[in-house]
């Protein structure tokens, strides 16, 4: 490396360390407002989940209750409450699967990712070359 070629590097310091640090520090706010926005929404969905989930289970209830004493007084009541139950776990399993993939197809802070690597690759792009006798 030649002493101009260090001397023009080192002039592009500052200015690019300026740069860097707007857009890092853009990217840092829109991390908080995309972290917010989570947090908001991660409460609103546990809290109706809960709900949801109360009912639901209520209601799962009453129906075997139901369930059991309109069969009650058939022979065969314990292979329709065991389907019953059967069919509940059917659908707790179905359930439990789609939690899984949703849980690991979430990407957090998406968009402050997305941009942070435009960012890193338009920095690349105005970096001249070492090869470059410019």
């Amino acid at each position: 490396m030649t002493p101009d070629v260090l001397f023009k590097a080192l002039d592009h310091i500052a200015p690019a360390t300026r740069v860097v640090l707007t857009g890092l520090a853009h990217r840092s706010e829109l991390a908080v407002v995309e972290t917010e926005e989570a947090r908001d929404h991660l409460i609103v969905t546990i809290l109706i989940s809960a709900g949801l989930f109360a009912l639901a289970l209520l209601a799962g209830i009453a129906l075997t209750f139901t369930v059991a004493a309109s069969i009650w007084h058939r022979d065969d009541r314990g292979l329709i409450l065991g389907l019953l139950t059967t069919a509940y776990l059917l659908l707790a399993s179905g359930l439990g699967w789609a939690l899984v993939r949703r849980i690991r197809s979430w990407r957090p802070l998406r968009e402050t990712r997305r941009q942070l690597h435009q960012d890193a690759q338009c920095i690349d792009d105005l970096m001249p070359d070492e090869n470059s006798s410019d």
